[in-house]
């Protein structure tokens, strides 16, 4: 097993590497219809209201301004309450400013909407280690 140092730094790096992934994703206009983020002919009117908030989000989440991001998240998932990636965002923008259970929460609901979204459970790995929470923290690693 990894010591808790390596772990948390693999997992903030995965974690920007995964919004700076999804950032692109949702900009870059995608070259099939139905493959970005926020394409209006694929998504109805709250999921796409709910991706755009998810994309401004993460654009403030990258510059550190915490508190909007987790309204705009919380607004998105109102919006959609079945995409996984608002709940995600909104655990990456809990456990940074230091709320590790309501993390931990928002990490289990994205996988419990995608089971196969692993960088929720690297990241609710990291955070059950933070909480001391090995056990569970293990399992997570496993399952990713």
């Amino acid at each position: 097993m990894l010591t808790r140092p390596v772990t948390l730094a693999m997992s903030r790096v995965l974690s920007g590497v995964l919004i700076g992934v999804f950032i692109a994703v949702a900009c870059s206009g995608g070259e099939e219809p139905g493959d970005t983020v926020a394409d209006s002919s694929s998504l109805a009117r709250p999921q796409q209201e709910a991706a755009e908030l998810i994309v401004d989000a993460m654009r403030l989440h990258a510059l550190g301004d915490y508190q909007p991001t987790f309204h705009m998240l919380t607004e998105a998932i109102r919006l959609d309450p079945e995409n996984p990636n608002g709940y995600f965002f909104r655990g990456n923008a809990q456990r940074a400013t230091g709320h590790q259970a309501e993390a931990v929460l928002d990490y289990t609901a994205t996988v419990e909407r995608d089971p196969s979204y692993l960088e929720a459970f690297v990241q609710r790995a990291g955070t059950r280690e933070v909480l001391g929470d090995l056990t569970g923290a293990e399992r997570d690693y496993s399952a990713a």
